[in-house]
């Protein structure tokens, strides 16, 4: 699609704990990226991060967002190994989604080549979910400091779901005596009007962050942060073993680099289960019981025990012998007839990625297998049998939800009139 216009780099503003990062649009890109600035903020001084560095959030955030739209991008500086990131980067984007043109471009008045000024340990993304516990668990004795990201999966605007995490990490991060929480405060995301971005790439509302932008953008978004730790590292935990088009994928996370600091995409060889086992030896191995967090449906920041994820790693945890009521969930007599009751009945509506899941769990379950709820046992003893059909049903009716019945239309409508109606919208609901 092509949109055209220019996003334009004015400046970094830098306090001690926090960059604000001033743009301009022009030309008709300005209808999907909004505003004029975001911010990014840490415990920490920022005053010593050069702007070739600081800029770097900013130009992960918006850099594909010009390429399929082909627009342009104008910096004024920027670091010498993320550029080299970026020209490696896009064609493997473009690979991987070969529906949208790419042909936008970047151009930087200034190429820096930036060194850390201190030499320090490796940082690791970390939300507490089996992903990121799995690669702190594989790397814990590189003693890596945790980078939560308030603004990613938690909204900018759910404070308290953001406190009720943070609480939890900063007890996890406690308990590990030689590694640090450093959290990220972001509102990087809401530079992007995705639903119409989407209806002008012809997509969902959500494959623009599922296909093209949170693996770059999770890796590049500590990088004045690992600057000023001076982090060798950057490790970002795989999401998936399976090759797929991926916006966290290998060839696109491993490209990335900044200053000398390189991003890891970790654990791709390992199953979800595998991950699993990893996470059970952990647990075993230390004297205190952390929450795992697997909820993308609970809305206060802790595990509903109820969605296909939570079920899901619920099994996971019961076929490693592990207890889930001591790591975050809920579970009860009732718990494993109402999995068993949700993939018959097809209430899910499971993907094929989610059947993938599963089909991971069946390969490690055993009859007989003794487990810490006899329910669990009971339900392992049925799920050996579940064939092709039945997985097949478990997927439902896939009902495209309201927002992705409406925004092929979306482009279509003068500016102006969704711009009041957005702001009508967002004000009444």
């Amino acid at each position: 699609m092509r949109l055209g216009g220019e996003i334009k780099v004015k400046g970094v503003d830098i306090t001690s704990g926090e960059l604000t990062i001033n743009y301009e649009t022009t030309g008709k890109i300005q209808r999907v990226i909004t505003g004029n600035e975001i911010f990014l903020s840490a415990d920490r001084d920022f005053s010593q991060v050069p702007e070739s560095v600081a800029v770097i959030p900013f130009v992960s955030t918006v850099a594909p967002v010009c390429w399929a739209l082909d627009a342009q991008l104008t910096i004024p500086e920027l670091d010498s190994d993320y550029l080299e990131a970026l020209r490696k980067i896009k064609p493997v984007i473009a690979e991987m989604n070969p529906s949208q043109s790419w042909r936008g471009q970047l151009t930087v008045s200034s190429i820096e080549t930036n060194k850390p000024p201190v030499s320090g340990d490796p940082l690791a993304l970390f939300s507490g979910g089996v992903d990121s516990l799995a690669t702190y668990a594989r790397h814990q004795d590189e003693n890596p400091s945790l980078v939560p990201i308030h603004g990613s999966d938690i909204s900018i605007e759910n404070e308290s779901a953001w406190q009720e995490l943070k609480q939890g990490l900063e007890k996890f991060a406690a308990k590990e005596e030689n590694s640090q929480l450093i959290p990220i405060k972001t509102d990087i995301r809401e530079c992007i009007d995705h639903n119409l971005l989407a209806s002008y790439l012809g997509v969902s509302s959500k494959w623009w962050w599922i296909q093209v932008q949170h693996g770059l953008l999770l890796t590049s978004l500590p990088a004045p942060l690992a600057y000023l730790e001076g982090s060798p590292r950057l490790y970002i935990a795989s999401s998936h073993w399976f090759p797929r088009p991926w916006a966290s994928h290998p060839e696109i996370d491993n490209k990335v680099r900044y200053a000398g600091i390189q991003a890891v995409h970790d654990g791709y060889e390992l199953t979800r289960q595998d991950k699993m086992g990893v996470i059970a030896d952990y647990l075993r191995s230390v004297r205190h019981q952390p929450t795992i967090r697997s909820c993308y449906e609970s809305n206060s920041g802790d595990n509903c025990s109820n969605c296909e994820k939570c079920c899901r790693t619920i099994l996971g945890l019961e076929l490693e012998g592990i207890d889930p009521n001591n790591h975050g969930y809920s579970v009860d007599s009732t718990t494993f007839e109402y999995m068993q009751d949700s993939l018959v009945s097809g209430e899910w509506h499971l993907k094929d990625t989610d059947v993938r899941f599963w089909k991971d769990l069946q390969s490690h379950c055993e009859r007989g297998q003794s487990l810490p709820h006899s329910k669990a046992e009971e339900f392992v003893e049925w799920f050996v049998d579940v064939d092709e059909p039945l997985f097949e049903n478990a997927k439902g009716d896939h009902k495209p939800p309201f927002a992705d019945r409406v925004i092929p239309y979306l482009k279509y409508l003068p500016y102006p009139l969704y711009k009041n109606g957005l702001a009508l919208f967002r004000l009444i609901s």
